[in-house]
């Protein structure tokens, strides 16, 4: 009967040897991967701090319309002075109508 005893604490022993080193691997790989998350989170806040700055600054390119203001500004001036031209160029026109109408055209 002494070998049932010693043959159950063998093998309960070897249990608990395999089952702390099967322990202790699975604390290694969850030490890995956490170490390897923080390492991926940390790069992936980096990259996405990146993008929201460009955004941003994209967005304070996009908002700022002072140039375009300005630039609209130069051409309504510009198309004001082109209609006032417009204007003096059918006068002229019309003025010669009147003028070529009354000389005779030879045939």
């Amino acid at each position: 009967m002494d070998w049932a005893v010693y043959g159950s604490l063998i093998a309960s022993s070897a249990s608990i040897v395999i089952a702390t080193i099967l322990l202790v691997r699975e604390i290694s790989r969850g030490w890995r991967g956490l170490k390897r998350f923080r390492r991926h989170l940390g790069r992936g806040l980096l990259e996405l701090a990146d993008k929201a700055e460009r955004t941003s600054l994209a967005a304070e390119r996009v908002s700022d319309q002072r140039e375009l203001e300005e630039s609209l500004a130069r051409l309504r001036i510009t198309l004001a002075r082109f209609n006032v031209l417009l204007a003096a160029a059918n006068e002229v026109e019309a003025s010669l109508l009147r003028v070529t109408s009354v000389f005779p055209r030879g045939k």
